[in-house]
């Protein structure tokens, strides 16, 4: 896929999430958490997921787990954190996905960015 192609269909989003300062990890992640994830533009479909705060083998089976997913409807957020619950049983579980909440938001807030430059 060419650059041009790329930029027109996908974005990259960061998400951080804050820790609960009584936590047992809180120290250790410096308080926050951080996710990144690739998605298709206008249907918020997942196409590669990571945190550099996770293991290896966590980053690989979540991107097993939820690449194809959707962020951008309340269904495809409620598909999500169910399959979180199932099967990711992590102490860092919540963040993560709080961390995709954010996510989701900025992907909303840069669709309507979008469409107010459309109508211009």
């Amino acid at each position: 896929m060419r650059n041009k192609d790329l930029d027109q269909r996908e974005v990259l989003l960061t998400g951080f999430a804050r820790l609960p300062e009584k936590s047992v990890i809180f120290n250790k992640y410096n308080g926050a958490m951080v996710v990144a994830m690739r998605v298709i533009r206008t249907t918020g479909e997942i196409v590669d997921i990571e945190s550099a705060d996770l293991s290896a083998m966590d980053t690989q089976y979540l991107r097993e787990l939820l690449c194809g997913e959707e962020i951008l409807t309340d269904h495809g957020m409620e598909r999500i954190e169910q399959l979180l619950s199932r099967n990711f049983q992590s102490s860092l579980r919540k963040p993560f996905y709080s961390g995709i909440r954010a996510c989701k938001q900025k992907l909303e807030e840069l669709l309507e960015d979008d469409s107010t430059r459309s109508v211009v």
